[in-house]
């Protein structure tokens, strides 16, 4: 029995021990993207404490949220801080004019956003199946609602996950997980917006399609418009599955997009062409299987007319064993 006692102490010792080494690189990328973060504000910390903005405290709870939801007459775009981080709470949101570069804020596929956005975006994703892997249909809706300058809830419902028949097993069609998504604008510029979010995936779903999950992923994302009409977007956060059984405990996500606009966004038939190139990184902490997927995303956004944008783009897995083979996700984007 002591023999046992103490072969079990050792187990759990060696775990623990590669868990904390996973948690300390973990840590460790976390403060490299703090520093980043701080060396970005503080550049432009000079210039918002000399133009010294003050809180619009003509609007009541009721205008703020109403305004930023649906839209109206609003302010001048002014910058936001972390150095002023109580500015903007009691302000409604306030979209940021195209910048220097005269560059568009929009979604891309498979890439982090890290500015604020009011819009609805209906998306069908089509994942081809691999020798272990299923056929995968998804059909999705999400929100993004602004709350003030500072807070936007976005959330994404999938009303169909269907898995098709294949490696001997049958059809399987279920509600997905929704995911809900508070945002937090740290630091605003016409050219730079970088905010912290938490997205919240609930178990809505059924564990037949992949579905029944909860899993709570803190991140920091980041956009920059940069010159020659190019912009530069990305994040980092940590998958966290807060129930056995339900996928690996953690998993570090990197992202980094950069995408080129080609024309104006008056001109037809597509305003604001922006072909782009999205990379992804996703590696296993421990936990579980361990796993290091990289994927490229490569895909297009132009403008339609009347807010409404088109969004394309194919997910090509690159490591091995590939979850799948390319797929593909198309989104009609309509902002208001």
């Amino acid at each position: 029995m002591i023999y046992l006692v103490f072969t079990v102490s050792d187990r759990s010792r060696r775990r623990l021990g590669a868990i904390t080494m996973h948690l300390r690189l973990a840590l460790r990328l976390c403060l490299v993207a703090l520093l980043y973060l701080i060396a970005q504000i503080s550049a432009a910390a000079a210039q918002v404490r000399s133009s010294a903005p003050v809180s619009n405290s003509s609007y009541n709870f009721g205008d703020v949220l109403t305004l930023s939801a649906l839209g109206g007459q609003v302010p001048s775009f002014t910058p936001l801080s972390i150095w002023n981080f109580t500015d903007g709470w009691l302000e409604p949101w306030i979209p940021p004019p195209n910048g220097e570069l005269h560059l568009q804020r929009g979604g891309w596929v498979n890439t982090d956003s890290g500015f604020f956005s009011r819009e609805l975006d209906p998306a069908f994703s089509f994942n081809a199946g691999t020798d272990r892997t299923r056929d995968e249909y998804i059909g999705a809706v999400t929100l993004f609602v602004p709350l003030n300058r500072r807070l936007q809830i976005g959330v994404t419902m999938p009303f169909i996950d269907s898995l098709q028949r294949g490696n001997g097993l049958p059809t399987e069609n279920s509600f997905g997980d929704v995911i809900v998504a508070p945002q937090l604008m740290l630091d605003e510029t016409e050219t730079r917006s970088i905010s912290a979010l938490v997205a919240i995936r609930t178990p809505t779903g059924q564990t037949s399609t992949g579905n029944g999950k909860t899993i709570v992923t803190p991140t920091l994302a980041v956009w920059q418009d940069l010159p020659a009409a190019w912009q530069l977007r990305g994040g980092m956060g940590i998958d966290i599955a807060t129930h056995t059984g339900e996928g690996p405990h953690e998993v570090l996500n990197f992202n980094l997009a950069a995408g080129n606009t080609l024309t104006s966004h008056e001109t037809l038939p597509f305003g604001d062409l922006t072909p782009y190139l999205s990379a992804n990184l996703n590696q296993d902490l421990g936990g579980g299987k361990n796993f290091t997927d990289f994927s490229l995303t490569p895909g297009i956004r132009f403008f339609l007319g009347w807010h409404t944008y088109f969004i394309t783009g194919v997910i090509v897995p690159v490591t091995n064993p590939k979850p799948f083979e390319p797929g593909l996700t198309a989104v009609v984007s309509r902002g208001w």
